[in-house]
């Protein structure tokens, strides 16, 4: 999955390409995790403007896939249902945060906001905007 910057917020969970796992701590058009430098005009040796310098470029960041033990680490209860051959819902598991209305369907890999059909959650920060989105606070740890 193509990282951008509309995808992300403060605080979201990505991988680099190199496998390690880093927070956002500040977003530009370019990247992430931004260090600010000094313009110095070369003529008068004057500064002349400051320039914000992301550590991480976009096309460096991939998303953190969703495993059952960040469900579980997050605080979701994990519910199977159905029972029998008969029962449409067999087979579909949910997740629900403890002492909250937010949950999802399905499995790693698949899951979904529960009563959202088009709510693909792949990775960790989509989790994360998904629940900001509908909690109004974040997701913690």
């Amino acid at each position: 999955m193509k990282i951008g910057k509309n995808d992300i917020r403060i605080g979201n969970l990505l991988r680099t390409k190199d496998g390690e796992e880093i927070r956002v701590e500040s977003i530009n058009n370019d990247g992430i995790n931004l260090k600010i430098t000094s313009i110095i005009n070369p003529s008068n040796r004057k500064l002349s403007g400051l320039v914000s310098i992301p550590k991480y470029k976009f096309d460096y960041l991939c998303g953190i896939d969703i495993t059952k033990d960040h469900l579980v680490d997050y605080g979701f209860i994990h519910r199977e249902c159905g029972i029998s051959g008969a029962d449409m819902w067999q087979g579909m598991d949910f997740w629900t945060l403890l002492n909250t209305s937010f949950s999802l369907r399905g499995n790693p890999g698949g899951l979904k906001l529960t009563g959202h059909i088009n709510s693909e959650i792949l990775y960790l920060h989509q989790l994360q905007n998904s629940y900001h989105s509908t909690q109004n606070k974040e997701l913690s740890d």
